[in-house]
């Protein structure tokens, strides 16, 4: 991305051009380490968690979606299967594996065999956007999988994980479990469901940067000036600007420029219809059913328990099922790797207060090797 940085004569103004907003790519590209890239520059995942830490809607929605998914956690009437997930500490493990599975689409466990090898001791999350794929192999099975802590940091030390396969627990106690739920177009790693309005995500998060950008009259010390730049320079380059922006100092009012405003028709309403599109777009691709479900009034509508409970049905249908889904085939590939049942349930959490709805509940009597690592 070219920028140039031009000073004024007095020394007092730094001009900086700015290039277009490029939207960040996710392609997969096989890198010279046996690992799989995951984006043009390999930080896909932590341009999810950005924004995700950016944006407060989408932060908001990914909070609350991901409480929805954990439900009430997870249980057993078999003894056995109950004391299990009390050693895993596993309802403390699904509530960050839930937030994970909605940012990033798809997430990773760190699993560890007893040193008998007759079932599995211990599961842990890793963070997703610590994991890479390793390259398939030629039945198209990714057998490795690669971790490092900052993947940004090119000196960290990058680690070998084998997939997990419980046929190969002899030889590799610590396992991976990368559950990945298809998505079209991707192979090695997966995408989150709100893909498509990533653009009106990084949109939010631009408009609050563009608020709190405010300066004060006065002259920093050139290297504080360096500095000031430098920050501007990396919150906003990446947006579609006019072509530049303009930083001045002054420490005398007689001598700072003037700026002659070009006057935009109804601006505020322009502002409002943005902040109401950026909404709207960022709720639809998060597939809200009902906004009211989320504390954000819709006009014409009133927001009833009977309005909320119907809303609240769809998008449990539509969305929270098939998540909750993946969660307990991955757990139930963890009990069957211990050679026990799949005998539990996610609780489902009252959406609505106070609803007449009957609270369902989900049965985990299913395909055990469905979500093993594709």
């Amino acid at each position: 991305m070219a920028k140039a940085v031009k000073k004024s004569k007095g020394g007092n103004m730094d001009v900086l051009n700015l290039s277009q907003y490029t939207p960040p790519s996710y392609d997969e590209n096989p890198s010279n380490r046996g690992y799989i890239d995951y984006g043009d520059d390999n930080l896909f995942p932590q341009y999810l968690v950005n924004l995700y830490k950016s944006s407060a809607t989408h932060g908001a929605l990914c909070n609350t979606i991901s409480q929805m998914i954990f439900g009430d956690g997870v249980s057993s009437s078999d003894p056995n299967v109950a004391i299990k997930f009390e050693e895993w500490g596993l309802n403390d493990t699904l509530r960050k594996v839930a937030l994970d599975l909605k940012i990033q689409g798809g997430f990773a466990l760190e699993i560890i065999f007893s040193l008998d090898r007759s079932s599995i001791h211990e599961v842990k999350h890793i963070p997703f956007e610590t994991i890479r794929a390793g390259e398939a192999n030629e039945i198209d099975e990714v057998d490795l999988y690669f971790y490092s802590r900052d993947w940004e940091d090119g000196r960290e030390e990058i680690v070998e994980m084998t997939a997990f396969d419980p046929d190969r627990k002899l030889d590799h106690p610590h396992q991976i479990m990368y559950v990945k739920p298809f998505s079209p177009g991707s192979f090695y790693y997966p995408k989150p469901d709100y893909i498509g309005s990533l653009n009106y995500i990084e949109l939010d998060k631009e408009v609050a940067i563009y608020h709190i950008n405010n300066f004060k009259n006065g002259v920093p010390a050139q290297d504080e000036r360096n500095r000031i730049r430098q920050d501007i320079e990396r919150q906003l380059s990446g947006s579609t600007n006019a072509g530049k922006f303009v930083i001045t100092y002054s420490d005398d009012p007689a001598r700072k420029p003037d700026f002659e405003p070009f006057p935009v028709s109804d601006a505020d309403k322009q502002y409002e219809f943005l902040s109401r599109e950026v909404t709207d777009k960022i709720m639809i691709g998060h597939r809200v059913v009902s906004p009211a479900m989320f504390g954000v009034k819709t006009e014409g509508q009133l927001g009833s328990t009977q309005e909320l409970a119907i809303a609240a049905g769809l998008f449990t249908k539509q969305v929270i099922n098939p998540y909750q889904r993946i969660l307990k085939d991955s757990i139930a590939s963890l009990l069957h790797a211990s050679d026990m049942s799949a005998n539990f349930v996610i609780n489902a959490m009252d959406l609505v207060p106070e609803s007449t709805e009957p609270k369902s509940r989900f049965s985990a009597e299913i395909d055990v090797d469905k979500y093993h690592n594709a």
